[in-house]
């Protein structure tokens, strides 16, 4: 554990918003009370010239209050973007109504009055309302503001939103195969999806073209969908979560990973995962590695929602050993890797944390 280990660890035990009394969640998320003061006090007792901070989700318990509460450290402070969430209401930079990437500058009018929110309309003018809040209270355009992203591809949408390319830094997610050995991948006949089961991660679209296909396909994860894909696609196998031990263990049945996402997905870990195993990837075209992808030739992009485009690329797929031998071996030869293994990922935190502490006048330890 953390503390085990001698790291401090302060609990707010807060919770996810959606699990909370609606009122309550409605503040909290707007600002949190408990986790500035707790943010606040810590810094006051701990802080040194050399301290660094590093932030990484805090949408969901934290709320923009963490923003007011590290202001006094900021320019020591290192924002991770898993997402959005720093610049876009809704954090997808996705219209949820239409199904479609979003091209408009976050927070501008035109994207206020968008009706893009996954549930409602007032949902939406509750996220504004607390980008704003988080905006008033941080200016990741400030000299000395630094943003960690996962992906270089995301930049584009943080530029849209002012942020200058100098206050961006970009740090791949790390990864471990899933197999020590190449799955071979061209003896398979599985299409395997990996994820949570929402509806922006498109594994319906995958669903349906793998029936048109009539290939085989087998959906590992958990989620709200579940019950009712499971039911509307009996033909197709339905594994619910799975750990690393099992997901390993089911890898090696795998022709291909398909990760059909909606939205224009920043990552995907899986994808990674998955091509360093000798797994070829069956990519979103909206995807920001699905670039990478094809040019690395280990795996294909494909517009999930053409239907009969994608099941033209399924056939394709589990007809053409040789391709799918191919960018097997290409995927598993460890000068094609798509991400950092863990401590090439903490070789480049260090790098950009003394860089914060050299930019302040503080020394570097």
């Amino acid at each position: 554990s953390l503390r085990a280990s001698g790291i401090d660890c302060v609990r707010l035990n807060g919770r996810a918003l959606l699990e909370g009394p609606a009122l309550e969640s409605t503040a909290t998320g707007l600002f949190n009370v408990r986790a500035y003061r707790a943010m606040r006090e810590w810094i006051r007792h701990n802080d040194t010239p050399a301290t660094i901070y590093h932030l990484h989700g805090w949408q969901q318990i934290l709320s923009p209050s963490i923003f007011l509460a590290l202001k006094p450290v900021m320019r020591r402070t290192l924002m991770h973007a898993h997402d959005y969430f720093l610049v876009c209401p809704n954090g997808g930079q996705m219209n949820y109504v239409t199904n479609e990437p979003c091209p408009l500058r976050p927070m501008t009018a035109r994207c206020i009055v968008t009706d893009c929110d996954k549930r409602n309309r007032s949902h939406k003018a509750w996220r504004v309302l607390r980008q704003g809040i988080r905006n008033s209270l941080n200016d990741l355009s400030a000299p000395g503001s630094r943003v960690a992203l996962v992906q270089q591809g995301m930049s584009s949408v943080f530029a849209r939103a002012g942020v200058p390319a100098a206050n961006m830094a970009n740090i791949p997610n790390p990864c471990l195969p899933f197999s020590e050995t190449r799955i071979a991948a061209e003896k398979n006949s599985e299409f395997h999806f990996v994820g949570r089961l929402v509806a922006e991660k498109g594994v319906e679209s995958f669903l349906l073209a793998a029936r048109s296909a009539g290939v085989r396909a087998r959906i590992i994860g958990d989620g709200p969908l579940r019950e009712s894909l499971a039911g509307r696609f009996p033909e197709f196998v339905f594994e619910g979560w799975c750990d690393r031990t099992r997901l390993a263990d089911l890898s090696q049945s795998a022709r291909m990973l398909v990760m059909p996402s909606l939205y224009p997905e920043p990552f995907g870990l899986v994808v990674p995962e998955a091509i360093a195993s000798g797994l070829p990837v069956l990519i979103s075209d909206s995807a920001l590695l699905a670039g990478e992808v094809v040019e690395r030739r280990v795996g294909l992009a494909v517009d999930p929602v053409d239907r009969a485009a994608f099941a033209a690329v399924l056939r394709k797929c589990a007809s053409d050993g040789d391709m799918i031998a191919g960018m097997s071996r290409r995927g598993f030869d460890e000068d094609n890797a798509m991400a950092l293994r863990p401590q090439q990922w903490v070789d480049e935190l260090f790098r950009v944390y003394a860089a914060l502490l050299e930019a302040t006048g503080a020394p570097a330890r």
